[in-house]
């Protein structure tokens, strides 16, 4: 339940694997959202253990929150654990930073799952140097391409049912061309040269 080698439970081990498996590292909502799918598969694991929680053939949801209470897991978010008034009394906040020098959001507090040193004061927007891509290499050329390719079945649609229709109530479609060319623009615009 999170604590093999295969899904490691600390936060650093987490993020080596994740960069292991993904090819980069989580961002600031994988944690959390890993911790609590954590939590989750261990009160299923607790509830369904116990043979007189199925009913026929089924795990009640009320068996599952029943499971919840006096929960204590550890997971790459932090220790998560409830009290019997449904308190998470286990995770500490965690404070987190997007650092001048990387793109991506470092964890700057608490120091037992620090990825990264806190950076204050934050250099100013002149100072900072960010290298931002949506997409690069070959992945921008098969957007391009894909993105040209979706316009020109488009193109081909909209005239199929101008021809169709014989140029009989048109406007609609005349008025969709103009989006679907801007649509076309913007998705090169965003994919670059």
């Amino acid at each position: 339940m999170g604590k093999t080698a295969q899904y490691p439970s600390s936060n650093a081990l987490f993020r080596e694997w994740y960069l292991g498996v993904r090819g980069s590292y989580p961002d600031y909502n994988t944690v959390p959202t890993w911790g609590a799918l954590d939590v989750l598969e261990s009160a299923l694991y607790r509830a369904a253990s116990d043979p007189s929680n199925i009913v026929n053939g089924h795990l009640p949801a009320v068996k599952v929150l029943h499971a919840l209470i006096g929960s204590d897991t550890r997971t790459p978010f932090g220790r998560i654990a409830f009290d019997a008034q449904n308190v998470n009394n286990g995770v500490k906040s965690i404070m987190s930073q997007v650092l001048p020098s990387s793109n991506f959001t470092e964890i700057v507090y608490p120091s037992d799952i620090q990825t990264a040193a806190f950076v204050y004061p934050m250099p100013t927007w002149e100072e900072r140097v960010y290298k931002w891509e949506l997409l690069g290499g070959s992945q921008k050329r098969t957007a391009f391409d894909v993105s040209i390719l979706c316009s020109t079945v488009l193109g081909l649609f909209l005239v199929t049912i101008i021809v169709h229709r014989k140029g009989e109530n048109t406007d609609i479609i005349l008025n969709v061309i103009p989006r679907v060319l801007s649509l076309a623009i913007y998705v090169r615009a965003l994919v670059g040269n």
